[in-house]
């Protein structure tokens, strides 16, 4: 019999989010390899119902006591932050590890670049870093530099979601451009219903756009893009939907903001809203693991986020399901400008603009679609991705 190689992969949370999406397609794809063994461990739990669709595919999902570092297009910790951070449950997790016998680290982040050292000091644990987050460049941040030295001397292996993740670790051999996989299956299967459930007409083109509620995202370009729709264009048939806000503890977390004198990004969303007209125009909806169902009834894609990062799980999923995409940013390793989609900078005239001509073209809106389908199948096909994850975890473990 040949042994079962055990497969560790640590996350900085299971939710609602890309990473966690994308992982469970990760684990799907390697169900039927019976060689691996894979056990997740997390820092945190806010979905049950994500948890509950990873553990179909692991051995078994446990939590684990680690503090993160980071330094990315949503935030850069401070030195405080990274001293007071850098040794906690350090030593309980690396004991974890031993007792579950597992041979490789399958990192699933760059924000525990601080563990890769010591376990590669007290164990033979292989270690795999999937960078999903895009660093700031060399010289730029003291952590960045540092998150960018401990994964590129540490690890055994790197794999980067794009060509613009990469870009951190051009002198770094042992690595692999590979984007996160699609099941095509699931999404030709959906069935879109968002429209008949909401009483949602036809004729009304649906603006979807799918993040975190954290500025960089760019909600508010969002709106002050539709407020230039509707008072520029007159266009009026219309309705921008905006998904990602956690549901949970809404009332409680405002209030210990609000005693704090913190402000809140929801409220403030909201407030917008309201306060300019848009009532009518928009609507918010909480995180979701259906978001298939939505981007099937959804006309056009739009990632407006103030980091001009024109790729992620919003993207390669609205492209897989035929959507034109509107995006920020100038990497067209996704999106091939007058083909799937438009680039445009961080701007609501800009982005308005494109949002109107998608609008206004259907026969342009379904083009794009259809070539930003063909697009995806060709780079997150998940049999290949399936057959370069098999070689480098083989690989490594040799």
């Amino acid at each position: 019999m040949i042994p079962k190689i055990r497969v560790g992969i640590l996350m900085h949370g299971i939710f609602y989010g890309g990473a966690s999406r994308s992982l469970i397609q990760l684990l799907k794809i390697l169900k039927n390899e019976e060689r691996f063994e894979f056990i997740v461990y997390t820092t945190s739990i806010s979905s049950l119902k994500v948890k509950k669709e990873l553990e179909k595919y692991c051995v078994s999902i446990k939590k684990v006591k680690l503090k993160i570092i980071t330094a990315n297009q949503a935030s850069v910790s401070s030195i405080k932050t990274f001293k007071k951070s850098k040794n906690v449950g350090l030593i309980n997790f690396i004991n974890q590890l031993k007792h579950d016998e597992i041979n490789l680290l399958h990192i699933n982040t760059t924000v525990f670049s601080h563990i890769l050292k010591p376990i590669t000091d007290l164990t033979n644990i292989k270690i795999i870093v999937h960078v999903r987050e895009l660093l700031p460049e060399y010289g730029k941040t003291l952590i960045g530099d540092y998150i960018i030295e401990q994964i590129k001397f540490y690890s055994d292996f790197i794999i980067c979601i794009s060509e613009n993740e990469a870009e951190r670790f051009a002198d770094y051999e042992r690595k692999v451009i590979l984007p996160n996989p699609i099941d095509f299956n699931e999404i030709d299967s959906t069935i879109g219903n968002f429209r008949a459930q909401n009483n949602i007409n036809k004729e009304t083109i649906i603006i979807t756009m799918s993040s975190h509620f954290y500025k960089p995202k760019g909600h508010i370009l969002f709106l002050d893009a539709l407020k230039i729709l509707l008072e520029k264009y007159n266009l009026k048939n219309i309705l921008f939907l905006i998904v990602g806000y956690k549901q949970h503890n809404l009332f409680l977390r405002k209030y210990i903001k609000k005693i704090l004198m913190m402000s809140d990004y929801l409220s403030e969303i909201k407030n917008k809203i309201k306060n300019e007209g848009l009532t009518n125009f928009v609507k918010l909806i909480p995180y979701t693991y259906d978001i298939y169902e939505i981007i099937k009834d959804s006309d056009i894609i739009v990632r407006p986020a103030l980091t001009a990062d024109p790729w992620g799980r919003d993207v390669i999923e609205g492209m897989a399901m035929k959507k034109p995409i509107v995006a920020t940013g100038n990497s067209t390793f996704f999106i091939k400008p007058e083909i799937t989609g438009y680039l445009v900078s961080p701007n609501a005239n800009e982005l308005a603009n494109k949002i109107k001509d998608l609008i206004k073209d259907k026969s342009k809106r379904e083009l794009f679609g259809l070539n930003g389908r063909k697009t995806i199948e060709n780079i997150c096909n998940s049999i290949n991705y399936s057959k370069q994850l098999i070689n480098i975890y083989d690989t490594i473990s040799e």
